[in-house]
């Protein structure tokens, strides 16, 4: 049984982006890729994926004025 908090590692992330998205966003032709993988993949690709977005959101950008 898949521990709800596992995540896939770096390498095994890219490699599963880079095969739903090899050229350009298609949001259906990455669901189809998506679904060839197991469930536990396609679970710990989702908590990575929504790991790295909660990082991104606590980045903070400026530009030469400060703070966006």
């Amino acid at each position: 049984m898949l521990n709800k908090y596992e995540y896939l590692d770096e390498e095994q992330f890219w490699d599963i982006m880079n095969d739903c998205f090899p050229e350009e966003l298609d949001i259906d032709y990455a669901a189809d890729k998506l679904s060839e993988r197991s469930e536990d993949e396609i679970f710990r690709f989702h908590n990575t994926s929504a790991e790295l977005i909660k990082r991104l959101q606590d980045i903070r950008i400026y530009d030469a004025d400060g703070l966006f």
